[in-house]
């Protein structure tokens, strides 16, 4: 792609979209500028597909997505300068009202892809480093190789912490405390907990029982933790008077999720992540072994939609659980616009 200057780009992005008054929120994916408007008919299609730098551009629901490639983070930063909005304040934003199954569904991939996004750069980075393992196996490096363990054991960081990452991004989804939320995460991966679940003793918090299981490798559990913390955290404030809310806040706030998390949350996440897995393995059982092709086939669209980062997490899940994914990922390797990235593929 010839060079093109990223200011100069955002400001006619914005002036073509119908100005920043015309902009009600703008934040991006992988590839795409995904920017909510007001009035849609002053946005100028034809001058922005003319725009140096835009691929194309797509709408999902009432989202408009403009496509840019890798270097849409930057392009996003400095529309967000020109309107005066982060992030945060983007997402804070109220969208019009959807209606019907299908705007629910996409709303909520549209969610957890937003939760995800900010996680693919650490996959990526440990799917690379399986591809490294791979070529070092195939050129007979022996597997007690120090550098080979120093690699391996760093490139299944991510996957085993994944709800440490995916309770940051989650947090700021949300939101909340992102600190309490990332010691949350923490307090389902520490050492005690993973002894306590090896033991396999009942145990009960504060006379409540408490469901053993290990939650490396998960991401449905944090999320409604951290989703229920956004609550809670908002309901202690206002009971806690304010001169000692600082330490008090906090202490009765993690506290309070942590028996949450361990008593509820937990146990209700692990059953909808089973529940996934089973409505894969039924998929995969009820067409006769098409099911890749399937995901191959609407990969194109899937992506279109903005639901491919949703995806991820499914995936992730299936090779925490059986060590594989032989649908998702396998029918990515066809997809002239594959829903899961390479990444995923090399675990």
């Amino acid at each position: 792609m010839a060079k093109f200057d990223i200011p100069s780009t955002a400001k006619l992005i914005v002036e073509h979209l119908g100005g920043k008054e015309n902009i009600r929120s703008v934040t991006h994916c992988a590839t795409r500028l995904r920017v909510y408007v007001k009035e849609e008919g002053k946005i100028n299609k034809e001058a922005l597909l003319k725009v140096p730098g835009v691929i194309g551009m797509d709408k999902a629901t009432d989202q408009y997505q403009i496509i840019l490639g890798q270097v849409v983070t930057d392009v996003c930063d400095a529309v967000q300068a020109i309107t005066g909005e982060d992030e945060k304040v983007s997402d804070n934003v109220k969208k019009p009202h959807k209606k019907g199954l299908i705007s629910l569904l996409g709303t909520f991939f549209e969610f957890i892809a937003g939760i995800m996004q900010p996680i693919i750069p650490a996959l990526s980075t440990a799917g690379l480093l399986k591809v490294i393992l791979v070529i070092l196996g195939l050129c007979h490096v022996p597997a007690d190789n120090s550098t080979y363990q120093m690699l391996s054991f760093i490139s299944d960081v991510v996957f085993y912490f994944l709800p440490v990452f995916v309770a940051y991004s989650a947090a700021k989804r949300f939101h909340t405390n992102i600190i309490i939320s990332l010691f949350l995460a923490c307090a389902m991966l520490s050492p005690g907990w993973v002894s306590i679940v090896g033991a396999g003793n009942p145990m009960n918090f504060f006379g409540l029982p408490v469901f053993l299981t290990n939650y490396s490798s998960t991401f449905v559990q944090i999320i409604l933790t951290v989703w229920l913390l956004s609550y809670v955290e908002k309901w202690v404030k206002k009971i806690i008077p304010t001169t000692v809310s600082n330490f008090l806040v906090p202490f009765v706030v993690t506290v309070v999720m942590c028996v949450i998390m361990f008593v509820a949350t937990g146990p209700f996440g692990g059953y909808l992540s089973g529940a996934v897995g089973s409505f894969v393995t039924f998929i995969k059982a009820s067409t006769g072994g098409l099911a890749p092709a399937i995901v191959t086939f609407l990969g194109p669209w899937i992506a279109m939609g903005g639901m491919h980062l949703a995806l991820i997490p499914f995936a992730v899940q299936q090779i925490a659980t059986v060590g594989y994914d032989d649908l998702i990922t396998s029918g990515s390797f066809a997809s002239p616009s594959p829903p899961v990235p390479l990444h995923l593929r090399c675990r």
